[in-house]
């Protein structure tokens, strides 16, 4: 795993055009775009997006996934029940808007079973900054 590096949100939009550069086919791929420094945006209040570009069975998308830092107070909130899981996806939503300046809603497909991660799917095309 990527260590956890927080990057301001001028410098996580800086890298998103090479997170989304190359068209990744999940079938074939050898290393997963999480274990790739260029596909990982870490923000400051623990917020961990994986953001790449993938081949999907309706063509490709911008395929994002969230997590967030273990001991993170973002990560205390949801743990204790401060913050809801709802909010928690629409904080991660907001980031990824922050970061790309695509103002498009991406569709939650998954919400990997014991492990809580989101994923969202966003077709490829239309307004990107």
């Amino acid at each position: 795993m990527i260590p956890f590096e927080a990057e301001t949100i001028d410098r996580l939009r800086a890298r998103y055009r090479a997170a989304i550069a190359e068209l990744i086919d999940p079938l074939i791929m050898k290393v997963t775009p999480g274990q790739k420094r260029e596909h990982v945006f870490d923000s400051k209040d623990g917020i961990r997006l994986i953001i790449s570009r993938e081949l999907f069975d309706d063509g490709p998308a911008i395929h994002i996934s969230a997590s967030v830092q273990e001991r993170s107070p973002l990560a205390s909130s949801l743990e204790g029940g401060m913050m809801h899981p709802k909010r928690f996806l629409k904080k991660c939503l907001e980031r990824f808007h922050q970061i790309s300046g695509d103002r498009r809603e991406p569709k939650l497909i998954l919400i990997t079973p014991g492990k809580g991660i989101p994923h969202w799917h966003l077709k490829d095309g239309g307004q990107r900054k």
